[in-house]
């Protein structure tokens, strides 16, 4: 039992780094090229990429949450011998209506780029025909990006994450660098930027659906169409779609009502702020990815203990990599910005947004681990009730706080949303699924990470003055990032003896079902 926990966690350790990796790859090459972007762009042209990228969030909801069930599916697969063919069949049935789909959808947009022009985004700083043209391309990416999803959700199920960076990597530096090339060379337009995204798309999608089937079990028979095999999951994905739903709500609709309440210059900094909050995301998403799988298949093996660390490990260690972060960048939020973008009345304008959105974001982080034992579980009932609620709160809220107070009071409405579901959600989920260790949840997971990440950041803001040189400034915050994280892993036991397990090579046998 030790040596399989053991190998368990070796596991989660390489898929964790593959998908911090990917995924921190992705972020840099974002940060790295948004300054550049904006150079050859315009931050007027750059809010169009901003409206691009709520649009194709904001169409995810006819997902129908079948990129989820897939990854459920792929899990509960993976822990069930004898069934390659049926495997297979599932992967082939889903995978062709998600293509068909995915054209659809990006027709749709095509056909519609005149009326969003027209009566939505707010174009007086760009001719109106430019703009069109890059909504029909936007179509395009849309359509051609659709499947990705799927994709990435069937290898993160059958755990093959290594594999699915490597392939995100090659992407992320083809799509950033490439089109930095495409803009500095060849035409410095928003039209030539959308082209080049769709043809790193196919690519990316071409390659993913290629290490997908060589990953799958060998089969007995040639595979078939068979929609019999997706009866059984409808349920469990029409739930995931009014999650989705919901949670496109909660995560676009501000930059939706936004992006035709402000001008797109305003709407660039808004633009701006959230793709610096979404650097947690850095962290989020590989420590989701690498326990939600893992949970669905403990859920479907029923083994209770294991399933009862797996949580707890995710959450202490999303707690120590999120919190740091976050705290850094909020209470420094004018110095990284300046320091990103080399324009300071850019990071004056920008800063109070990203205080906001920083904030919600890492509370939504911590939610993720709650949120995946619910969905492990097949519960799909809680995360939708809650979700629904907090949308009926947010549009009037999005849009009488952005009509009053600008975009950083459209941004407190996500702080204010997120410690909702943390009061709301948190003690439905353990009330149900783990009533024995909420407090543990709350006070050792969370609360005391949080609370030693604070203790350092608030000291340093007090006592430090950032060096004028922007090499200098870099490295002292990263200097009080680091501590910060070592301090937040020092103060979470869990991530304290895995750190020293990691350092040591010898297994610490401890109680509490910890390995």
């Amino acid at each position: 039992m030790v040596r399989q926990r053991d190998a368990t966690v070796s596991g989660l350790r390489t898929n964790l780094a593959a998908n911090i990796a990917g995924t921190g790859s992705l972020a840099l090459v974002q940060l790295a090229c948004v300054p550049f972007y904006i150079r050859f762009l315009g931050i007027a042209a750059y809010g169009l990429v901003g409206f691009f990228m709520t649009l194709q969030a904001t169409l995810r909801i006819f997902d129908f949450g079948l990129s989820p069930t897939m990854n459920r599916e792929m899990a509960r697969y993976s822990v069930q011998a004898g069934r390659p063919d049926e495997m297979r069949d599932f992967v082939r049935t889903v995978e062709i209506g998600y293509w068909a789909l995915g054209a659809t959808v990006g027709a749709v947009v095509c056909a519609a780029a005149p009326l969003l022009v027209t009566h939505w985004i707010n174009v007086s700083s760009m001719p109106p025909h430019v703009a069109q043209q890059a909504v029909m391309i936007m179509g395009g990416v849309i359509a051609v990006h659709w499947p990705l999803s799927l994709y990435q959700s069937a290898l993160t199920g059958l755990q093959r994450q290594v594999d699915l960076n490597a392939v995100r990597i090659a992407a992320a530096v083809l799509s950033g660098g490439g089109a930095l090339l495409i803009l500095w060379l060849v035409s410095p337009t928003i039209i030539a930027f959308f082209a080049w995204q769709m043809a790193v798309c196919l690519v990316e999608v071409l390659l993913l659906a290629a290490c997908l089937w060589s990953r799958l079990p060998p089969a007995t028979r040639p595979v078939r169409v068979n929609p019999v095999l997706v009866k059984p999951v409808l349920g469990f994905a029409g739930g995931m779609g009014g999650i989705a739903l919901a949670g496109m709500i909660l995560t676009q609709m501000d930059k939706l009502i936004l992006s035709g309440l402000l001008p797109l210059e305003m709407f660039g900094y808004y633009t701006l702020a959230g793709m610096a909050a979404n650097s947690l995301h850095l962290f989020i998403g590989p420590v989701f990815a690498v326990t939600f799988p893992r949970l669905c298949a403990l859920v479907a093996s029923a083994d209770h203990e294991m399933l009862g660390k797996v949580y707890h490990d995710g959450t202490q260690l999303m707690s120590v990599l999120v919190f740091p972060l976050a705290l850094t960048i909020g209470f420094f939020a004018s110095d990284v910005l300046r320091l990103w973008t080399g324009n300071a009345l850019l990071a004056q304008q920008a800063a109070p947004i990203l205080v906001f959105l920083i904030a919600g974001t890492a509370i939504n982080g911590a939610m993720f681990l709650p949120y995946a034992l619910q969905i492990a579980h097949g519960w799909t009932k809680l995360a939708l009730a809650v979700s629904v609620g907090m949308c009926l709160a947010m549009v009037p809220a999005v849009y009488f706080m952005g009509t009053h107070y600008g975009a950083a009071g459209a941004a407190a409405v996500w702080t204010a949303l997120n410690v909702l579901n943390l009061l709301i959600a948190f003690p439905l989920t353990h009330r149900r699924l783990r009533h024995n260790d909420a407090w543990e949840w709350i006070g050792k997971d969370v609360a005391l990470p949080l609370m030693a990440a604070a203790a350092v950041t608030l000291s340093a803001r007090c006592l430090l003055v950032l060096p004028s040189t922007k090499s200098a400034a870099v490295t002292v915050l990263a200097l009080i990032l680091a501590a910060t994280m070592v301090v937040a892993a020092a103060s979470a036991s869990r991530v304290r003896h895995w750190v020293v397990d990691l350092y040591s090579g010898i297994p610490a046998r401890r109680g509490h079902g910890q390995a």
